[in-house]
């Protein structure tokens, strides 16, 4: 009885280090061929999976765009932020230089303004301003420039009421 108990204890014993054994490769393996990670790119901060690094001219990574807290906002509202603050935004920031990464839209709780946005560049820079003057229409999004505004061609051809904007206040 002694031996039987024996043996089936040592039974037990191997398969249970078996058992760790061929666990402990099968996860070993699992971590070894994950892909490497391509937090070296000039822009994207994360790559298809199993690529190397992009060059910067082929990775495009689109500005996510955050409406906080979602469910306030409307479909003709967010419509109308995308063709009066957020594509003039974006644009006017890539075309200067500082593409955006993140931008949010928060509902303003206070009086005076409609939303307040915050925005994260590529290059770390930040900016945030209130958007909206309450108890009026939207405006197109006015960039802040000390003087008259540089605009691309393109900018120019895409937002006249902006270049118009622009030029009204500066006496142009």
């Amino acid at each position: 009885m002694k031996n039987i108990t024996i043996i089936i204890l040592a039974i037990i014993v191997f398969l249970l280090l078996a058992g760790l054994v061929i666990g402990g490769i099968f996860y070993w393996r699992q971590n070894s061929e994950q892909c490497p990670t391509c937090s070296e790119c000039p822009i994207c901060s994360e790559c298809p999976p199993c690529a190397e690094c992009p060059e910067a001219e082929e990775c495009t990574s689109e500005p996510i765009v955050l409406f906080t807290p979602s469910g306030l906002f409307t479909e003709n509202e967010k419509e109308e932020l995308q063709t009066k603050l957020i594509n003039p935004f974006l644009d006017y920031n890539e075309d200067s230089g500082y593409p955006v990464l993140t931008m949010d839209i928060q509902k303003y709780d206070d009086e005076g303004w409609q939303y307040t946005v915050n925005a994260i560049m590529e290059t770390g820079v930040t900016a945030s301003f209130l958007f909206g003057e309450e108890g009026k229409d939207l405006d197109y999004y006015f960039p802040g420039c000390m003087g008259p505004c540089e605009f691309s061609d393109e900018f120019k051809e895409k937002y006249p009421e902006i270049v118009a904007q622009d030029e009204a206040a500066n006496g142009l």
